[in-house]
């Protein structure tokens, strides 16, 4: 496999003490820790990060970029770190993981997004766990049986705020988050909610 990307243009890598840590982005795939995911193949991306404090004492950072593919299959990569009384990887492994988050939102989820466009365009209706896509709306359900719209007539309602460039939220005019409970392709959303609706 290392041979058959050697003639791809490389877009972006992350390097890693750990060699299984590295990432790399691609054209057309993502390469870590042995696996290769072609973007045709991805049915979502979810991803998570964040920090957690214990007490005064210590800071804990993990995060996960995961990718179920169409089969069925996940593969997650993950960068987690523990600082205490300020020294350790926390900070490190922090600075890391958003900056390989940034880059998959430019480069890989917006192709990606891509791919998922033409099949809505098509006529066909998107379903992400708990978001359902098509070309005329994005309904996004939440707890307790409810659901946001999110169409044409609304869009210009909502603004994307991005939290550390993990992923993107949407929050309506009244400042109320619209998320789904789900992260699930929510990195997707921007390019092809604006696409269909903006």
């Amino acid at each position: 496999m290392e041979n058959e990307n050697a003639n791809l243009r490389l877009l972006a890598r992350m390097e890693h003490k750990n060699p299984k840590k590295n990432f790399e982005i691609f054209e057309d795939r993502v390469v870590f820790n042995g696996n290769t995911i072609l973007y045709d193949d991805i049915q979502t991306i979810e991803v998570m990060a964040r920090t957690v404090n214990h007490s005064l004492i210590a800071n804990q950072f993990m995060s996960t970029i995961t990718f179920k593919t169409k089969d069925g299959t996940k593969k997650m990569h993950s960068l987690n770190g523990v600082s205490v009384f300020g020294l350790g990887t926390q900070k490190s492994q922090e600075e890391k993981a958003l900056d390989l988050i940034n880059k998959l939102y430019h480069l890989t989820a917006a192709d990606v997004a891509k791919r998922h466009l033409a099949e809505i365009q098509k006529g066909n209706c998107l379903n992400y766990n708990k978001i359902e896509i098509d070309a005329d709306k994005a309904i996004f359900n939440k707890a307790f049986n409810k659901q946001t719209v999110i169409d044409k007539s609304n869009f210009r309602n909502y603004v994307l705020v991005n939290d550390k460039d993990v992923f993107p939220v949407f929050i309506d005019a009244k400042g109320k988050e619209i998320a789904a409970q789900t992260t699930a392709n929510m990195i997707l959303m921007p390019y092809l909610l604006d696409e269909l609706y903006g």
